[in-house]
C-alpha cells in the first residue's frame, strides 16, 4: 500500500501484471490544489514518465445518471501508475501530505535495509528456536505470578 491508499494489479507493459495505484485517488491524498487533470499531465511531461512503462489509462463511463448530460455521456480517463511512480509522485509534492509520505517511504527504506538473516547458519537456527521458548516462559511467568526462583 503507497500510504494510506488502495492497491491494485495491473498489466502495464503488456508482460506481467504490476501493482499500481489510482492517480486520481493518489491526487486527493496528496490535498493537491491544482485540477487533477492538468497535475497529472504535467508531471508524466516535466518527469519523463511513459505510457505503459509507468502507467496506464482507462475510460471509465458514468456510474450514475447525473453524470449523463447535453453531449452524451460524460466519461473520465482514469490514470493507473505503477508503485514506482506513485512514490516518485508522492516524495516531489511540497506540502504536507509530501513530507508524510516522504517520511513513510524513508521509513521503510530504512526497514529494507537491516541485515538479512542468514537462515542456513546452525547459530541462526539455534537462536531461533530457542526465543520462542524463553518468550513462553515470560508470559507464563507473568500470568501465573512466577518470580523466576525455581521451587
Amino acid at each position: 500500500m503507497v500510504v494510506g491508499r488502495p492497491v491494485t494489479t495491473r498489466p502495464i507493459n503488456g508482460t506481467k501484471p504490476v501493482q499500481t495505484v489510482n492517480a486520481r485517488e493518489l491526487h486527493g491524498f496528496l490535498g493537491v490544489k491544482t485540477p487533477f487533470a492538468t497535475w497529472i499531465k504535467a508531471r508524466v511531461e516535466t518527469l519523463g514518465f511513459a505510457e505503459g512503462v509507468d502507467w496506464v489509462s482507462e475510460l471509465e463511463f458514468p456510474k450514475s445518471e447525473n453524470q449523463v448530460g447535453w453531449g452524451g455521456a460524460r466519461r473520465t480517463i482514469e490514470y493507473f501508475v505503477s508503485l514506482d511512480m506513485a512514490k516518485h509522485l508522492c516524495m516531489i509534492e511540497r506540502n504536507e501530505k509530501g513530507m508524510q509520505a516522504r517520511a513513510y517511504f524513508i521509513e521503510m527504506e530504512k526497514q529494507a535495509r537491516q541485515p538479512v538473516l542468514n537462515l542456513n547458519d546452525p547459530a541462526v537456527l539455534r537462536q531461533m528456536a530457542a526465543e520462542p521458548f524463553s518468550v513462553s516462559l515470560d508470559v507464563a511467568d507473568v500470568a501465573f505470578g512466577v518470580s523466576g526462583a525455581s521451587s
